[in-house]
């Protein structure tokens, strides 16, 4: 009876360990699913007029609304609003070239980067480029296409197998060239159209920039 007895407290311990370690796996595996879902994060870059213009205080509230400064604000703006509904980290591409703050000139030297196929020198530099799965672009458009400084940067990073979404501010082109050009650039990328905003509706386009990211599924 003993040796029984026995036999039965230890078959009796045998599956409680075997229970406790199925517990222990499962509790592993939702661990680890969590750590990938908190790992998923989002960024937005933007190229912005001042802030490549030497403008000392380009990122203040100030100098990024587009009813105090409708010159330089847009860009920064549309990228401030995904940034915020989204959760992500915000990079500006900025050149080591500092481009005039009007308007006319800075066109004119757009145009001769573009005819020269020109990649302007960068003095930002984004880190960790692997912990995003989503990346939001934000420029103006210049001359059908995203400046030339754009080039420059997707030149120097693979956004392959990551989400791409396409914000451009404009005068009349809508999107231009700028998602075909973004496509070539980045083959091995999902790459979306976000929006196309008029420069002079910039202001109270904050809903449509919120609800085109909610289109996407964000």
């Amino acid at each position: 009876m003993k040796r029984k007895r026995i036999v039965s407290v230890l078959l009796i311990f045998a599956a409680l360990f075997s229970l406790a370690g199925c517990g222990s796996q499962a509790s592993a595996t939702q661990d680890t699913e969590s750590a990938d879902t908190a790992a998923k994060k989002s960024l937005v870059v933007y190229f912005a007029v001042a802030e490549n213009s030497g403008v000392a205080d380009a990122v203040t509230s100030a100098s990024i609304n587009p009813d105090s400064d409708p010159v330089h604000g847009y860009t920064r703006t549309v990228a401030d609003w995904a940034a915020e509904y989204l959760g992500a980290d915000m990079f500006s591409v900025q050149t080591v070239f500092d481009y005039p703050t009007e308007y006319q000139p800075t066109t004119d030297i757009a145009l001769n980067e573009q005819r020269n196929n020109e990649r302007p020198e960068l003095e930002t530099e984004l880190e960790n480029l692997d912990q995003y799965d989503t990346v939001v672009f934000v420029a103006p458009v210049w001359w059908s296409d995203i400046p030339m400084a754009m080039y420059t940067f997707f030149d120097s990073y693979d956004f392959s197998g990551k989400d791409l979404i396409v914000y451009i501010t404009h005068y009349g082109s809508r999107f231009g060239r700028c998602v075909q050009t973004i496509r070539s650039l980045e083959t091995n990328a999902t790459i979306s159209e976000g929006l196309a905003i008029n420069q002079t509706q910039v202001a109270g386009a904050r809903n449509d920039v919120i609800a085109r990211l909610q289109e996407l599924g964000y």
